[in-house]
């Protein structure tokens, strides 16, 4: 998020804050809308969602993450 100052969480809407942990609902420096799950600012996934708000994760393996969900969005989907 250094990189990205716009996609900094600014105003907790709804969650809780501590020292190494921002979870809940966030407004971003650009003004849009964003669920977090952040435990450290430099390595963090932004997931879009299709409401045009953000998903902020910080996974262990942040490229893994996003390389598996791609594998899911393109397997057909079994009733």
């Amino acid at each position: 998020l250094d990189e990205h100052t716009g996609l900094r969480p600014m105003a907790r809407l709804w969650g809780m804050g501590l020292p190494g942990l921002r979870a809940g609902h966030y407004l971003l420096r650009d003004r849009t809308r964003a669920f977090c799950l952040l435990t450290r600012m430099d390595k963090v996934l932004v997931l879009p969602r299709r409401d045009g708000r953000r998903l902020l994760l910080t996974p262990a393996r942040p490229r893994a993450l996003l390389a598996r969900l791609a594998e899911l969005a393109e397997a057909p989907m079994h009733p």
